[in-house]
């Protein structure tokens, strides 16, 4: 199989119900929109000339780095509120794992996609959910119904490091060793065609 056809076939489809937060998608995102517009025009005055430390990896399709005026489908939803609100913003595109952290012990700063989870709820000041965030299992295999038929299935499972995917997974009884956390921006498709992960 090669890693086009790879690409293509989504073989599992397993929700997971939770909500990305300065993340998320199109539907959802008029009213979250609006509402992250007014908050920072609240501050807008009185920052106006302090630029906005936006964390942000490169996540295609979610946020984009170095692909001009393209930022992926949250981080172009947040930059346009920025910019709606007169601030000037500095991208920061940092290790997602230290992004994090800098972010959930810092000040006046925003990252973007970041999953609202019951371990990060009391880190962060959450501002407005963009979009839920459904999360599969991609294979080149037969696709598994369910987490106890993967759990069964699959030996190596590829998650995005600092991501919930690993938590999530443990939740279901996935074990250390079956969970491999790749850096986000990795290509995952081409682990699964080598046989480095089975999902």
């Amino acid at each position: 199989m090669t890693l086009q056809s790879c690409n293509n076939r989504v073989l599992s489809h397993v929700r997971s119900d939770q909500q990305g937060f300065v993340t998320d998608m199109m539907p959802a995102m008029h009213k979250p929109f609006f509402l992250l517009f007014a908050l920072l025009c609240l501050a807008a005055p009185a920052l106006a000339k302090d630029p906005v430390h936006l964390y942000m990896p490169d996540a295609p399709p979610l946020t984009l780095l170095n692909q001009g005026s393209h930022h992926g489908l949250t981080g172009d939803i947040v930059l346009a509120a920025l910019a709606r609100s007169g601030r000037l913003v500095r991208i920061e595109g940092e290790p997602w794992p230290r992004a994090q952290m800098r972010v959930a012990s810092g000040r006046n700063l925003l990252i973007v996609p970041l999953s609202r989870t019951p371990e990060r709820e009391e880190q962060y000041t959450w501002i407005a959910p963009l979009m839920i965030l459904e999360r599969a299992f991609f294979s080149l295999d037969e696709p598994v119904s369910s987490f106890a038929e993967a759990l069964q299935r699959y030996q190596r499972i590829g998650v995005g490091l600092g991501t919930p995917q690993a938590e999530i997974l443990k939740q279901q009884g996935f074990s250390e060793s079956q969970i491999v956390q790749l850096k986000l921006g990795e290509n995952p498709a081409w682990m699964l065609e080598k046989g480095r992960i089975d999902a």
